[in-house]
């Protein structure tokens, strides 16, 4: 949640390395930490926003959306990248592999 695209791309990678459970992702458009006062003031590309929704839904994601500096584009895009990979709504992540507890 509101955290820059590289940050949020790290966090999925270990999320689904170490979790089978539902997931998603919004992050925040800004480029670096936002300033003290919460300010965004250089934005990331439309085109590296994609990417990460693609790559989000591709490994799993059951939830994609933006967060701060976002704009109605952001979510039109990720409409958009639904109509493409041909998806009514974002598919369950795999179930979880069963444990089994030994005595």
């Amino acid at each position: 949640n509101c955290n820059p695209l590289q940050r949020t791309e790290k966090a999925m990678i270990l999320l689904t390395k170490n979790w089978t459970g539902k997931w998603g992702i919004y992050p925040n458009l800004g480029i670096g930490e936002p300033s003290p006062n919460g300010r965004i003031t250089k934005y990331e590309s439309m085109e590296k926003f994609t990417a990460l929704m693609e790559k989000a839904i591709d490994l799993g994601a059951s939830v994609v959306g933006a967060c701060c500096g976002s704009t109605p584009e952001q979510i039109s895009e990720i409409s958009k990248i639904k109509i493409k990979l041909n998806l009514t709504s974002i598919p369950d992540p795999p179930s979880p592999k069963k444990v089994v507890d030994t005595p």
